[in-house]
Order: C-alpha cells, then sequence, then structure tokens
C-alpha cells in the first residue's frame, strides 16, 4: 500500500509541476506577442552572455543566456535576460558583453522586453 502512495504522491507532484511551468511559457509567450505588437524598439547593450547548459543536443548547448541593458523613453534604466537564444545566432553575430543590440519594450511595462531578431 505504501508503494503505490508514494508513486501516486509523485506523479501528482510531477504533474502539477510540469502544469505550472506549462502555464508559466503561455504567459511568457503571450508577453512576447504583446511586445512585438505594442513594443517600443530601443537599442540595449548585452551585459552577460553563456552558454545555457540545461539543454544539450551532442553534449553542446543548443541555447544561450543573454542578458542585456537598455532604457525606456523616460530615461530610465532596466535590465533583462533571454534564456533562450539560440547558441548559432550569438555566435553567428559574435554577440558578447558591450555588444549593442536592439530590443523592445512595453510602454505601459518597460521591465516586459524581447530581443528583436530582424536582423537575421
Amino acid at each position: 500500500m505504501l508503494p503505490s502512495i508514494i508513486c501516486w504522491a509523485t506523479g501528482g507532484g510531477l504533474t502539477l509541476w510540469g502544469a505550472l511551468l506549462l502555464m508559466q511559457g503561455g504567459a511568457r509567450r503571450g508577453d512576447l506577442q504583446q511586445i512585438a505588437a505594442a513594443g517600443i524598439e530601443t537599442g540595449a547593450v548585452i551585459t552577460y552572455v553563456d552558454r545555457n547548459y540545461s539543454l544539450l543536443l551532442n553534449n553542446r548547448p543548443i541555447y544561450s543566456i543573454v542578458e542585456y541593458r537598455y532604457r525606456d523613453g523616460m530615461g530610465r534604466e532596466f535590465v533583462n535576460r533571454a534564456d533562450n537564444v539560440k547558441t548559432d545566432l550569438v555566435i553567428r553575430n559574435n554577440w558578447q558583453v558591450g555588444s549593442p543590440i536592439k530590443v523592445r519594450y512595453l510602454p505601459a511595462n518597460p521591465t516586459k522586453s524581447g530581443i528583436m531578431f530582424a536582423e537575421v
């Protein structure tokens, strides 16, 4: 009886955790769609870049982490981070700390922003 309770509790916990991650991903997708549609474009500077080793293909990271700093229309500074930028894109564009990039942010909530990939 105890092993089946443990199995059900573990399975239920993992299911709940997966559902929460799916909801979080859906919310971020909605934010990015809103940023693309209504965001204001501005320049940013990369403050951190590194490989994201959470997902590997042939022992190589598929994604990189890119952190960047930008200012809104009122001159306030914000820092944001993208954890899933394709590593090939980072290498191809030679992105490193100090590199300029283009981002969009929401005028109503400048803390929400996203990197623009139109230059690709």
